[in-house]
């Protein structure tokens, strides 16, 4: 009995622990997912927007340092005026990372090349404005 629960705790921690921080995954809508522990290296980087897709209310209420809000809804063809280059590297942001897929989608579609969807502020350990 013993020899099993260590041996089901090895497994445990084994699974658990093995848990990638690092990904990057390339999707069919034309966005990349990357894992936060990515994004936050990305966020080094001079050529990095980083996109807060939820409303206006949940923006005030805190935000990654630096973000720029556009809500979901508000992603269209409009989006251009606010997003410079179709080359830059864009990284998209919600609460839990439900509507950032959908921005990644909208985005992608609208031809930006660059797209890193990070899932949700709620996974983010750093600096909020």
């Amino acid at each position: 009995m013993k020899k099993i629960t260590i041996i089901l705790i090895c497994l445990l921690c084994f699974v658990t622990g093995c848990k990638d921080k690092n990904v990057i995954e390339k999707t069919d809508a034309g966005y990349t997912h990357i894992s936060m522990d990515v994004a936050m290296e990305y966020m080094k980087e001079k050529d990095t927007v980083i996109v807060d897709v939820r409303t206006e209310e949940e923006y005030e209420k805190g935000h990654i340092k630096g973000a720029i809000n556009i809500p979901l809804h508000a992603i269209d063809g409009t989006v251009v005026g606010k997003l410079k280059d179709y080359h830059e590297k864009i990284l998209v942001y919600c609460e839990s990372g439900n509507r950032s897929v959908q921005a990644s989608a909208k985005l992608a579609a609208l031809g930006y090349k660059q797209v890193y969807e990070i899932g949700g502020i709620q996974d983010y350990s750093g600096e909020l404005s």
